[in-house]
């Protein structure tokens, strides 16, 4: 995984009344290091308040 790549990820455990089920996410960071990577979650849902 490099970053700015999108994946299928399997994001759990899943929060509150989310569907657990397999997630496109885009890659943030990578530590050379260690195994972690960062990924932010992708939706289609359009926000309906601001940040």
């Amino acid at each position: 995984m490099n970053p700015g790549e999108i994946h299928l990820i399997q994001f759990d455990p899943s929060i509150g009344s989310e569907i657990q089920k397999r997630r496109p996410g885009l890659v943030i960071q990578k530590s050379p290091h260690r195994s972690t990577v960062i990924v932010l979650p992708i939706s289609s849902k359009k926000l309906t308040h601001p940040l």
